[in-house]
């Protein structure tokens, strides 16, 4: 008796080209897609990422000021912050965020802003608000209430 050799598809070996050639252009398609939204997510994270940044650095300038029973400033400038309390200074700055296309933009708190604690913690100037911008465009506001209470409000 003679076998017969059956052929199915899943005996085959490999693919052939026009199967890998449709495959390429699905993930082309798809990349194209969802670049742009990657970048938009990366951008939206950075400003994120500052605006908490900046929420903690005056939480810290809060604390510090119950804590030593000193009044504590903090100074917010175009893509830098720092707190001063006497002779005593700390800075920071707000991270440059790098797009998909290896261009870069800054993040900045716009106009100056000065925020002040007293030694009871309440923020001497009343309410204060602190823009994190990138590219001019508002994302996220860090509100300082007249009580010193500090919230984060975003994404624009």
């Amino acid at each position: 008796m003679r076998q017969r050799k059956q052929t199915s598809i899943w005996s085959s070996k490999g693919f052939s080209l026009p199967e890998v050639l449709t495959v390429i252009g699905v993930i082309a398609i798809l990349a194209v897609i969802a670049i742009p939204n990657f970048a938009s997510l990366l951008r939206n994270a950075e400003s994120r990422s500052a605006a908490r940044h900046a929420a903690a650095f005056l939480r810290l300038a809060r604390s510090t000021a119950i804590n030593t029973n000193t009044a504590q400033q903090v100074v917010f400038s175009a893509n830098n912050y720092g707190m001063i309390a006497g002779t005593t200074s700390y800075a920071a700055s707000f991270p440059s965020i790098t797009i998909w296309n290896s261009m870069s933009s800054n993040i900045s708190s716009g106009p100056a802003v000065t925020i002040q604690f007293t030694p009871n913690g309440v923020a001497s100037l009343g309410t204060s608000t602190v823009d994190i911008k990138d590219n001019d465009i508002l994302r996220f506001q860090v509100i300082v209430s007249a009580t010193g209470r500090i919230s984060v409000n975003g994404p624009m």
